[in-house]
């Protein structure tokens, strides 16, 4: 009887975690992408823009090429009487993506946005309902615990 009341915790703490899920990743926008040049260094770079999402080599050519890809957010502002508030951001439709970072040898020789990022990218996509979300974590709880019953019964 302890064990289930303690499963049954334990899954209830992780279902309603479910609905509170925050990122901790940084992101970069054109205010941070605008200190950068070509031709600087990946460490300064990475002091300007801060530690890569994500940071990949390439060592079989003999060139060094090393990318360093980053959040971007692309701003967008309200408008109030035809002027741009700047204090006042739609961050619900501001549209992200990756920057891909490109180093030779350790120099900054070109950054792009990502090109799978770029071909899936929608400025108007909406995400999935709520009642979507809350069905699929609702099944995903009625398995674990289908799986849980057969494993204290065996």
């Amino acid at each position: 009887m302890n064990n289930r009341f303690i499963f049954f915790a334990v899954l209830i703490f992780f279902a309603s975690n479910c609905f509170a899920q925050k990122t901790s990743e940084s992101w970069v926008d054109y205010d941070d992408v605008e200190k950068i040049s070509l031709g600087i260094t990946k460490e300064e770079c990475i002091s300007i823009l801060g530690e890569p999402l994500i940071m990949l080599a390439d060592t079989e050519d003999s060139d060094n090429s090393t990318f360093l890809y980053y959040n971007y957010r692309i701003k967008n502002y309200t408008i109030n009487n035809q002027k741009i508030d700047k204090n006042k951001r739609n961050i619900e439709v501001e549209r992200m993506t990756l920057v891909k970072f490109t180093f030779y040898d350790d120099i900054l020789v070109s950054w792009e946005e990502d090109k799978m990022t770029l071909s899936m990218s929608n400025s108007n996509k909406e995400g999935p309902s709520f009642v979507f979300t809350f069905i699929n974590i609702f099944l995903n709880i009625v398995v674990i615990t289908l799986n849980a019953a057969v494993l204290m019964s065996s």
